[in-house]
């Protein structure tokens, strides 16, 4: 069987420090509040709350161009390697991984989201389809959601200064 294979790369530098960054990319409970195309996050299963090193499972629904979209995905937040790791095991990207690395950079943190899916999905093998699942959905949504973590991290750094 011929796999399909979709990757997006996004990043952004931040005027913060990379735990504040972490902690933030770690939150999604919280992102709703913080990202206005978040419709919703809800925890399934595991702390309700973020907390260092730990899995859960959470569905996310966001929307972008007026259409929305939902996902559900294991969450593993890794505080020693400062990584935020997901895999999608419900919705149109089932088997999606994603990474989000924050590493020291020379103002702050780059943050980088890279989202990869191989899959079996015969649709996804048309590189019509494989552009909009990639470039117009994912790869626009985490623009966004990077966006709006930059800007709540950099005000908190600021706050704490």
């Amino acid at each position: 069987m011929k796999l399909s294979t979709l990757h997006t790369l996004n990043q952004a530098e931040m005027d913060a420090l990379p735990q504040v960054v972490f902690r933030l990319a770690g939150a999604v409970e919280d992102w709703p509040g913080l990202l206005d195309h978040y419709r919703y996050v809800s925890v399934l299963s595991g702390p309700r709350v973020a907390v260092p090193d730990c899995e859960r499972v959470v569905k996310m629904g966001a929307s972008h161009l007026y259409i929305p979209v939902s996902w559900t995905a294991k969450q593993t937040l890794d505080t020693k390697a400062q990584e935020v790791r997901y895999e999608h095991i419900e919705g149109v990207t089932t088997g999606m991984k994603v990474v989000w690395r924050m590493r020291a950079a020379d103002r702050g943190t780059m943050v980088t989201i890279d989202h990869a899916l191989s899959s079996p999905r015969w649709w996804l093998r048309n590189p019509l389809s494989s552009y909009i699942l990639g470039r117009v959905f994912v790869a626009a949504i985490a623009d966004k959601t990077l966006r709006g973590i930059k800007v709540e991290a950099e005000s908190s750094s600021r706050r704490k200064s």
